[in-house]
């Protein structure tokens, strides 16, 4: 039995994600967010190609601004976070992993050329992961030692 395989990006992710155009109204957006529980959404042009993310960090200063200084106004292009971060969707799920460890975000874009191919959420790579530990659970089981003394006698006999 060998070895399971690393899921990618493009195994796991989310290929149709919610999206925003950058001239959605941003209250508009907002109620979305709200009525389907998302954190955030990617923001995209008309071609697909990646802008920004709107994200509840960004949702909560434009309503908290609001507060003082009437109600929210602008598109989402006013408040998204450009530039996000993307990964290829060849990225294996340590990849992924390194991205959520290393950022302070929630979801992680998969991107192609700059063109928006899909999503993956936190939950997605825990998921993934634990697959994963579940198919090396099947594995028979050998020792360092087993492994070492095999890759000599490998060696030793190339």
């Amino acid at each position: 039995m060998q070895e399971p395989k690393l899921p990618t990006a493009a195994e796991i992710m989310n290929r149709a994600p919610l999206t925003f155009t950058p001239d959605v109204e941003i209250t508009q957006a907002i109620a979305t967010l709200l009525k389907h529980g998302y954190s955030g959404a990617p923001v995209v042009d008309g071609a697909g190609m990646l802008l920004g993310v709107l994200s509840e960090k960004d949702c909560i200063r434009v309503l908290s601004t609001s507060a003082f200084h009437g109600a929210p106004n602008g598109n989402v292009g006013d408040h998204m976070t450009p530039s996000p971060v993307a990964v290829a969707p060849s990225a294996d799920i340590f990849q992924l992993v390194f991205a959520f460890h290393d950022g302070t975000f929630r979801r992680v874009l998969v991107a192609d050329g700059g063109k928006l191919v899909g999503l993956i959420t936190r939950r997605d790579v825990l998921r993934a992961l634990d697959e994963l530990r579940r198919a090396r659970e099947k594995l028979p089981r050998t020792t360092t030692y087993d492994a070492i003394a095999a890759q000599h006698e490998r060696d030793l006999n190339d």
